[in-house]
């Protein structure tokens, strides 16, 4: 399906990504930078047969070569637009992750800590945008 016809799917079609809200003991949030300097949080699209633990564990072992110990509940569920035009729903979850040390592959370069200061100033890639305006709720529900 090319990027017209997703934009034309009816409005109850969503793509879903599933993302992880990993703070430290220093109260600052993990981030990705993506190969287009963008930031992100880690993880990314639930495929179809897969359970949220299941689409956390593989997302975190593809961008960032760790696995999550723990998986929290859902803190926040935010609608939007791809970058290529077609709905995005948006789930976020906490996790706590085996490993500090990062092995980034697909589009991930790197991956840092951030406090919410700095958070609110990062270039964004366009589908986490939403993140960024919502950081007053993502702190909170630390």
């Amino acid at each position: 399906m090319d990027a017209e016809q997703l934009k034309n799917l009816p409005s109850t079609f969503y793509r879903v990504a599933v993302k992880c809200l990993v703070f430290n003991d220093a109260n600052q949030l993990l981030i990705a930078i993506n190969s287009d300097d963008e930031v992100e949080l880690p993880g990314g699209g639930w495929e179809h047969g897969e359970s949220l633990n299941e689409c956390v564990q593989r997302e975190l072992a593809e961008e960032l070569g760790v696995q999550a110990t723990a998986i929290g509940e859902v803190q926040m569920v935010l609608q939007g637009r791809s970058d290529r035009g077609f709905a995005v729903l948006r789930i976020a979850v906490s996790a706590v992750l085996d490993s500090t040390t990062y092995v980034p592959g697909d589009d991930i370069v790197a991956a840092r800590f951030v406090d919410k200061a700095e958070f609110k100033t990062l270039t964004f890639s366009p589908v986490d945008v939403p993140f960024r305006d919502a950081v007053d709720q993502i702190w909170l529900n630390r």
